[in-house]
């Protein structure tokens, strides 16, 4: 089943997510450090789907997983920006 509602896919979108948003924290007071955590993320995702389409060791790259990587880390960087300024307005 590979469709980007599947457990598969919300898993990913929670590990990717997650990871950004932790990363994004601790490095709050450093603008640069965050855009290289999202690009270092992203490039890491990429990167194992690859792995998994040359290994060839029963698991498949799939460009849904990357959609679902990208979601969770797209819905960290809003809710932490949403966060951030809510902080920010009290």
């Amino acid at each position: 089943m590979n469709n980007l509602f599947s457990i598969d896919k919300l898993g990913h979108l929670l590990f990717y997510g997650s990871s950004t948003f932790l990363y994004l924290h601790a490095f709050k007071s450093n603008e640069k450090a965050k855009k290289y955590t999202v690009v270092v993320i992203f490039t890491l995702g990429l990167l194992l789907e690859f792995f998994q389409l040359k290994m060839n060791m029963g698991r498949a790259f799939e460009y849904l997983d990357v959609v679902a990587n990208c979601f969770g880390i797209l819905l960290s960087i809003l809710i932490f920006n949403k966060v951030k300024n809510k902080k920010l307005q009290n």
